[in-house]
């Protein structure tokens, strides 16, 4: 197994654990959580419109992931009618080493956050025709959608990943220079299907 050069930092990061595992394996829960990790802090109503669900949805779903710890209420903010909410972590990590009990929630946990990948990249191919006009000429360039096939032992994989993490931790760690931009990096590394 390749060494943890993920960067991982406990007082940033979760891992989770059976019963964390269970909470967050829910689709809407996985998309609030990755808008306040993206936007930041946010009420139940604003997240509701981002996201097209009633304001009922994501307060009881934003309460479900208080409970294990997800995220956090931001007491200074808003009103008692009105409940700020911010992601307690920068990441998740999940080890897909699961015994039997946690197959199903894993499953579902790896959906959900799936749906949120494509989710996400298919709103930016929506709107890339004016990726230029809107964030300017350069950004036309420094975007990608690319895939290699690669014939790799498990152990090879591992050390792929290994060097993913530690190159992007290196540029999550560095700090931004003038005119830097949130951008996110999704990274998938899978065993390509077998041919039917």
């Amino acid at each position: 197994m390749a060494p943890d050069v993920s960067g991982f930092d406990p007082a940033q990061d979760v891992v989770l654990d059976d019963d964390s595992l269970r909470v967050i394996a829910h689709p809407l829960r996985v998309r609030l959580l990755s808008e306040l990790r993206l936007h930041g802090a946010a009420t139940a109503s604003q997240l509701a419109q981002r996201l097209g669900q009633s304001s009922g949805a994501t307060s009881y779903h934003l309460r479900q992931l208080a409970t294990r710890g997800f995220v956090i209420e931001e007491p200074d903010r808003g009103t008692r009618r009105e409940r700020w909410w911010r992601a307690a972590h920068r990441t998740t990590r999940f080890d897909m080493a699961l015994d039997d009990g946690n197959r199903a929630a894993g499953g579902e946990y790896l959906r959900a956050v799936a749906r949120n990948y494509s989710n996400r990249l298919l709103r930016f191919t929506d709107e890339v025709e004016s990726v230029p006009d809107v964030y300017g000429p350069d950004w036309a360039t420094a975007f990608t959608l690319s895939d290699w096939r690669l014939d790799l032992t498990a152990e090879g994989a591992a050390r792929l990943q290994a060097e993913i993490f530690e190159l992007m931790r290196r540029y999550r760690d560095e700090p931004p220079g003038e005119g830097a931009r949130s951008v996110v990096a999704q990274v998938q590394l899978i065993p390509a299907l077998t041919a039917p």
